[in-house]
């Protein structure tokens, strides 16, 4: 059977969202960018080549749907969880034709170097960690698909709805925040539009430092990755501080998928301006 992998892990970042096409910073972007470059190779401190002042993610239209990009793709998904609220969050994928079939992949416990495995099926059967009724052994038939995302693609959630509200202004109010900004909408700006919870920057070829459960790895951030970053507080509830550096996930060989009705006027990632985007049977 044709499948198509994701693998998730989780490493140290830490990153938010933004709304429509350019990023809004509570910080400037501050916060964010020290992530980026304390993880950029060749040493703590950067700099990384991802300047997120310049406004270098992709459009909101072009990041709320993601697919893999064929059979035996690999992603892997880095994250810390920064924000001193990580044990409330959950982090997961959602099915891009109804929002409320959602499969949990991270909980906001996890550690640096967790790793989890999404497989996805020719029928759009999903499992995590594994297919076959015993691991690795294809020999013993598919078990029962954890999910089913009909038409194989998804987008991601943050769940920060376990925040509550408190005397400390450092405890805020959280929310089920989709990549796909349409959907958020209880959590509105002053002209009362869904907030953006997440932005997407597309690798630009820097090395970066990857945590594991036995140390850190180099590796390459080409085009092929991108750096998911998002916000965890509620703007409607006035907490947010919009420094977008709560959670930050790496995702390796996935590609956006435009949602309907958009034009896609050219890809906008990450240092690199009219890239083609490539499509994978």
């Amino acid at each position: 059977m044709k499948t198509k992998l994701l693998l998730l892990s989780i490493a140290a970042l830490c990153l938010s969202v933004s709304p429509a096409f350019a990023a809004t910073f509570g910080d400037g972007g501050d916060a964010l960018q020290k992530v980026l470059d304390d993880l950029t190779v060749p040493n703590p401190g950067g700099p990384s080549s991802i300047i997120v002042a310049n406004n270098v993610e992709l459009p909101d239209y072009l990041d709320s749907y993601w697919e893999n990009t064929g059979s035996g793709s690999v992603s892997t998904l880095l994250f810390e969880l920064g924000a001193g609220f990580q044990n409330n969050f959950k982090f997961g994928v959602y099915d891009s034709l109804d929002s409320s079939n959602t499969l949990q992949v991270f909980p906001g416990s996890a550690s640096a170097g967790f790793a989890r495995t999404l497989y996805v099926g020719a029928g759009g059967e999903v499992w995590l960690d594994y297919m076959n009724n015993i691991p690795g052994d294809p020999m013993s038939g598919l078990r029962t698909p954890d999910r089913i995302f009909p038409n194989q693609q998804y987008g991601f959630y943050l769940d920060s709805s376990g925040l509550t509200t408190g005397t400390s202004p450092d405890i805020g109010y959280g929310d089920m925040f989709y990549s796909d900004t349409s959907l958020n909408t209880t959590d509105l700006d002053g002209a009362g539009n869904p907030v953006d919870h997440m932005y997407a920057y597309q690798g630009v070829g820097d090395k970066m430092y990857i945590p594991t459960p036995t140390g850190t790895v180099e590796k390459t951030i080409g085009d092929d990755y991108y750096i998911l970053t998002w916000e965890d507080l509620n703007a409607s509830a006035g907490w947010t501080d919009r420094d977008y550096e709560d959670l930050v996930v790496l995702v390796e060989s996935v590609e956006p998928i435009p949602v309907p009705g958009a034009v896609l006027l050219g890809l906008i990632g990450l240092g690199f301006a009219g890239r083609k985007l490539r499509k994978y049977a």
